[in-house]
């Protein structure tokens, strides 16, 4: 079975879709002569993804709540030095420089926490399979005996 260690991310902000990919590709495989053994590995490398889905759900709820008290405190000043309509406010908020950096930063940390979550259902439909192939295989050698 694939193990976690093999794709080092202690830090998700240097989880990319490549490193998913090639992680999802290992993580779905199947070898039909070992489903016993996987299926005994399989919570511990579930809960080490769920883990990272946690934490990366964490990320992407602290990144909203800094873009929301930016926003929140740039339009407070803003209102305070000039009279704006809601709308020409809205505007000018978004289209500053840091809002676009927090808002980039928002939708990084949301892709991650897709990605981490995908991950987390992979391993769930591949606990399926393997209850699945192991139910067929002990139906098998039940006919054989």
């Amino acid at each position: 079975m694939f193990s976690p260690e093999l794709l080092s991310v202690p830090n998700l902000s240097n989880f990319t879709q490549e490193k998913y990919h090639i992680l999802v590709a290992e993580l779905a495989k199947i070898d039909r002569s070992t489903v016993e053994n996987e299926l005994t590995e399989l919570p511990s490398t579930f809960s080490y993804y769920h883990g990272l889905m946690i934490a990366a759900k964490r990320n992407l709820d602290e990144s909203r709540i800094i873009q929301n008290t930016w926003e929140a405190s740039f339009r407070d000043n803003e209102r305070t030095e000039k009279k704006w309509a809601v709308a020409a406010l809205e505007d000018r908020c978004v289209s500053q420089k840091e809002y676009m950096e927090l808002a980039e930063n928002v939708l990084r940390n949301d892709l991650i926490y897709g990605l981490v979550r995908s991950i987390c259902q992979t391993l769930d439909h591949k606990k399926d399979m393997l209850v699945q192939l192991s139910a067929n295989i002990r139906q098998e050698t039940k006919l054989y005996a």
